[in-house]
């Protein structure tokens, strides 16, 4: 069976792990730059996973480095709210 104690304390949350993105320090108009393609789904996912604790609102785009058209192709992620 199982014994009975009284008087344990419960012990406190351990911190979790942060988050490798700079949700949390970004202010309204802040954004980074996306270097890899590989990291612009994981950048998608955990800018919505943050929208979802209250984090703010983000935004993450494809963007070109020129106005011409021609130009490398990366991503970039704003917070908007």
């Amino acid at each position: 069976m199982f014994e009975l104690k009284k008087g344990v304390p419960i012990p406190t949350r351990k911190p979790t792990r942060r988050s490798m993105y700079p949700f949390f320090r970004m202010e309204v108009g802040d954004s980074f730059d996306i270097p890899d393609d590989l990291y612009y789904q994981r950048v998608r996912y955990a800018a919505r996973y943050a929208i979802k604790r209250g984090q703010g609102n983000f935004k993450v785009r494809k963007v070109q480095d020129d106005e011409d058209g021609y130009g490398k192709v990366f991503a970039r992620c704003w917070r908007v709210s």
